[in-house]
């Protein structure tokens, strides 16, 4: 679902100061790049906004600030929006921002993000109380994946499975991990 300053969707509208308004709770304007000019730093407030899916049960949502309405647009800048703090919390998912693809945990206290850039792949678990962000594969690991996204599946809320191959000519396999 996408959210620009003159089409609201889903009860959530945008400012054209990038402030994001969702029911009757209003968050502090999003940032959605920067730019450099005679003055300094200036704040680029985004020209729309991804919206995925809800979480069931608690209404947390992941929205993508983008720095224009065009489709092709940058939208690296990702929040976790909370409809019971009314918090925008900051959250890793990708250099460029994650791909439309979501799942949540089964008590919604961690969601799924996956990102791809250069032919590699990353799911990226983002804890929804802290906002902390765990990356597979991790980083020390210097593993280019390629992920079976329909094979991802939540074992608990501190557990999944999915199907990755490190390289082009190997077979998927079954990896489980737990989160601390």
């Amino acid at each position: 679902m996408v959210v620009t300053p003159a089409t609201p969707a889903c009860g959530i509208s945008l400012g054209t100061d990038g402030s994001v308004t969702a029911g009757e709770r209003h968050y502090p304007p999003v940032i959605a790049s920067y730019q450099q000019d005679a003055t300094g730093q200036v704040e680029i407030p985004p020209k729309r906004l991804i919206l995925f899916p809800p979480a069931p049960q608690s209404g947390l949502r992941i929205i993508q600030a983008c720095e224009t309405a065009d489709p092709n647009s940058l939208c690296w800048a990702v929040r976790l929006m909370n409809p019971t703090t009314g918090i925008l919390q900051n959250v890793v998912a990708g250099k460029y921002g994650p791909e439309h693809w979501i799942r949540w945990s089964p008590q919604q206290r961690r969601v799924a993000l996956f990102s791809q850039s250069e032919g590699a792949q990353w799911l990226y678990i983002v804890d929804t109380a802290s906002g902390s962000t765990a990356s597979y594969p991790d980083p020390s690991e210097n593993a280019n994946w390629q992920i079976d996204r329909e094979s991802f599946t939540w074992s608990g809320d501190n557990a999944f499975t999915v199907k990755v191959k490190s390289c082009e000519a190997c077979a998927f396999e079954t990896r489980s991990f737990t989160l601390p």
